[in-house]
């Protein structure tokens, strides 16, 4: 997330965001993530890094980028 969140607009940092995040009713830390825009070819391109420099086998693969895109990540310009 942290490479993600550098490459967005405007730039953040990732550890900052979630220290300074507040916790709900449920104990979740709630990151303000679509106050945060990024490319998608940007966000594609450092997933992609992600994947071939752990190596990543298809299920681990398909369960990163699903947690990527479907968690706190910024949304696309």
């Amino acid at each position: 997330m942290a490479e993600i969140y550098w490459n967005s607009e405007p730039k953040a940092d990732w550890y900052v965001l979630l220290d300074k995040a507040k916790v709900n009713k449920e104990g979740k830390k709630v990151i303000p993530f679509k106050k945060y825009r990024i490319e998608e070819s940007k966000m594609e391109a450092i997933v992609n890094k992600y994947i071939k420099k752990y190596k990543l086998t298809k299920r681990d693969k398909s369960a990163f980028t699903f947690n990527v895109y479907l968690g706190p990540s910024p949304v696309y310009k």
